[in-house]
């Protein structure tokens, strides 16, 4: 049996093949926007950016960074994860099950961070040590940078215990689930 679409003969499997690929597209687009952000944001670190307009630069730069990418990376996740709750639910092979659980654990692992990652955030989009040297009276200096140091540094554990385990994992759940489809 086949199904039509667009004028394409597409097989009966095919539906299942998609959903069987898709935590594996949707965490692949997770981890190449965490390593993105990473290149990003870690270029206002490099010695090179003079502390003074980094830190006036920082907050406004990434408030709207961060509130626009905040979208793609919880769809992502939610693709991710609900994709795999589903082929979880419809049944994989054996072979393919663990590694869906396992995906599944590491892409809900991602959301686990926002308690730990959002101190930072609101430090930078507040400029928090800007301010508070401004009223003291001090030198600006280093304020946001020191703040999305420790974004940076939540963000690079983050991607090495979750968004690419959670590759990793998919990536094993579909060569052990689609040739089964």
């Amino acid at each position: 049996m086949s199904l039509a679409f667009l004028g394409f003969s597409l097989p009966a499997t095919a539906p299942l093949t998609l959903l069987r690929i898709a935590p594996l597209v949707s965490s692949t687009g997770s981890l190449i926007h965490a390593l993105v952000e990473l290149i990003t944001t870690s270029a206002f670190l490099d010695r090179p950016v003079p502390a003074a307009p980094a830190a006036a630069t920082l907050p406004s730069w990434f408030s709207s960074f961060f509130y626009r990418a905040a979208g793609s990376v919880v769809l992502l996740n939610a693709i991710s994860t609900w994709s795999a709750v589903a082929n979880l639910y419809l049944g994989t092979p054996d072979a393919g099950r663990r590694w869906y659980v396992a995906g599944l654990v590491a892409a809900v692992g991602h959301m686990a961070f926002v308690p730990v990652v959002m101190g930072p955030v609101k430090d930078i989009i507040e400029d928090r040590r800007g301010k508070a040297a401004r009223e003291s009276g001090k030198e600006v200096g280093e304020g946001a940078k020191v703040d999305m140091a420790r974004w940076v540094s939540i963000h690079k554990v983050r991607m090495l215990v979750a968004d690419l385990p959670a590759w990793l994992c998919f990536w094993s759940a579909v060569l052990n689930s689609v040739a089964a489809v």
